[in-house]
């Protein structure tokens, strides 16, 4: 049994939207995954989605090739709330969806400080990717790119600086970032459990005037 795995172009990956008919993407690709999600559902938690790579996976058997889809998208509320979906299906919609409702399972809680950044520092490796997370003052923005920034977005962080290195892969430098900022939100739940004041203990460990570094 072989499994090749193939990412769409741009072309071949509006043909598949418009014989699946599941999503409405334009020309710079984003998609509005949104649509997919129960009414119910956007009323109530209002979580946005973005889109971060579609593969088509073709595993030869048997009796011939047998093609299906993978999805990886952030799941998010922009607000303090941050996931990572993965779905695979025949379809992109049957995919979407499944990505869809994996990223609401797995969300995690952001720390924000009042300057919409992170308390400290902080560094993970998951796989071959490893990351580095660094607060930045007032007005820096997303220092960031590529999946690390779609996760920051959608997480609620105004003012971060990120630093990729290591593997290059979507997935492990999403799933690098989540299990960081969740490792950041169990510290500060360690702190607050030792009853020290949030907003003393964000200003105890907040660099407040770091100047804000562009890696190259």
């Amino acid at each position: 049994m072989k499994k090749i795995t193939t990412k769409l172009s741009l072309m071949e990956f509006s043909q598949e939207l418009n014989e699946s008919g599941a999503l409405n993407a334009n020309v710079t690709g984003q998609s509005q995954i949104s649509e997919l999600l129960p009414e119910d559902t956007h009323e109530e938690d209002n979580y946005e989605e973005k889109l971060l790579q579609i593969t088509r996976v073709t595993k030869v058997v048997k009796g011939g090739k047998r093609t299906s889809f993978r999805v990886i998208l952030v799941v998010g509320d922009a607000r303090q709330q941050v996931g990572i979906g993965v779905g695979h299906g025949e379809d992109v919609n049957a995919a979407t969806r499944k990505a869809i409702s994996n990223g609401t399972k797995t969300l995690i809680n952001i720390p924000l400080t009042l300057k919409k950044s992170i308390p400290h520092t902080i560094s993970f490796s998951y796989g071959a990717a490893r990351i580095m997370l660094k607060p930045a003052s007032e007005g820096a923005g997303i220092i960031a790119g590529g999946a690390i920034r779609s996760v920051l977005e959608l997480s609620g962080l105004k003012n971060i600086v990120a630093k990729q290195r290591g593997s290059n892969s979507i997935l492990n430098n999403a799933k690098a970032t989540i299990l960081a900022l969740n490792a950041l939100n169990k510290k500060v739940s360690q702190g607050i459990a030792q009853n020290i004041n949030r907003s003393l203990f964000y200003e105890r460990v907040l660099v407040k005037s770091i100047k804000p570094i562009l890696f190259v």
